[in-house]
């Protein structure tokens, strides 16, 4: 079709335009404009969606690309939810997987969770990852038609993973805030972010922060690595790098696995080259009583924090929509029902001096 005519990978686009990594250097310089945006590299991205439909550097600036809150991002969970529950609110179950999602014959939809509680509602509205909608981990019965399946697997989840390491002082330039490492092995530990000071229980009081990014297949080649393993290849590259300049051995390190995590299996949607070729309609579609929503469903700003919360806004209205159409729906049927067939005739008068009609009460109902 015409949208796969107008596709193609960042890395065949890249290639028509002249430029093709000859060395180590210029695969860097490659990585920190693509991989470590998408998590993926430019031979797995879509250019329609991820150049020409990127629309979140035109629509915002780019102060606004990198929160830093010491508050943590729970922090924006717990604000959203307070309007809604209350503490210790027993409508909110935290802690709870669902393994089994069922359509009822009768309308509505039954949960099904890891501890067997079921639960029934009129209407669902799913927001896990789309690498946990792939897996296998929720059956749904009976199974998502085709035309939800195909756009599903049409994408992919990038993988990034983060290293956070906290050294007792410092061996790196004051002024860089990134560190871009050229390295044989395209994107090993290719990232590396100074992020300032925290307070530790380690001696001294104060650590100094590097976070190393990694993406792509050497994130997943680094998540089935033990902290261990991590701690020594970053520090034995750090060495590398800085050559006759003291690398200590780092006092703690913590590595973030979005892509083995089975609550994510990833830490955010890519769109492959000529996926989606018929938008993104098909993608939000419900099925039924089964609303989705997140960040892979929203399609101005797919793969971004905004575009899940923007996404939950639009799943939000088309279930009030739903509910509301459901309740006409239903009050129709009802005035239609054989239960009000036999209504015997309401009778109307004029009483003298009103202003109309009065209506009778039926003499006769028959049930």
């Amino acid at each position: 079709g015409a949208g796969a005519a107008a596709d193609m990978s960042v890395q065949c686009a890249l290639r028509w335009c002249g430029w093709q990594a000859e060395d180590e250097l210029d695969a860097a310089l490659e990585h920190w404009r693509w991989d470590y945006d998408f998590g993926e590299a430019p031979a797995r991205l879509s250019l329609r969606h991820n150049c020409a439909e990127e629309f979140t550097r035109t629509d915002y600036d780019e102060s606004d690309w990198v929160a830093a809150d010491p508050r943590g991002f729970a922090s924006v969970a717990r604000h959203l939810a307070a309007g809604v529950f209350s503490e210790g609110d027993p409508r909110l179950l935290l802690g709870t997987r669902v393994t089994r999602i069922e359509r009822s014959d009768r309308g509505g939809v039954l949960v099904v969770s890891s501890d067997g509680r079921v639960r029934v509602a009129k209407i669902v509205l799913l927001t896990v990852s789309v690498g946990v909608l792939q897996s296998s981990a929720i059956r749904f019965v009976p199974e998502l038609p085709l035309s939800k399946l195909r756009p599903l697997h049409d994408l992919a989840m990038g993988a990034y993973t983060r290293v956070y390491l906290a050294f007792p002082s410092k061996f790196w330039p004051e002024e860089q805030r990134h560190i871009l490492i050229a390295h044989p092995r395209r994107g090993h530990y290719a990232v590396v972010t100074v992020m300032g000071t925290e307070v530790t229980r380690y001696p001294p009081a104060e650590a100094h922060m590097l976070c190393v990014t990694v993406t792509g297949d050497e994130a997943r080649r680094v998540d089935a690595l033990a902290d261990d393993e991590v701690t020594a290849e970053v520090t034995s590259l750090f060495r590398d790098v800085w050559g006759e300049q003291p690398v200590p051995a780092p006092l703690s390190v913590r590595v973030c696995r979005w892509t083995t995590d089975p609550d994510f299996c990833g830490a955010y949607s890519v769109i492959p080259p000529h996926a989606l070729q018929g938008g993104f309609a098909q993608l939000q579609e419900p099925v039924g009583p089964i609303h989705f929503a997140g960040e892979a469903f929203h399609e101005r700003y797919s793969g971004f924090l905004h575009g899940a919360f923007l996404s939950g806004e639009d799943a939000a209205r088309r279930i009030v929509a739903a509910l509301e159409s459901a309740e006409q729906r239903d009050r129709a049927q009802l005035m239609h029902s054989p239960l009000f067939k036999n209504i015997g005739t309401v009778k109307t008068f004029t009483r003298p001096g009103a202003g109309g009609p009065t209506a009778e009460a039926p003499r006769q109902l028959h049930l």
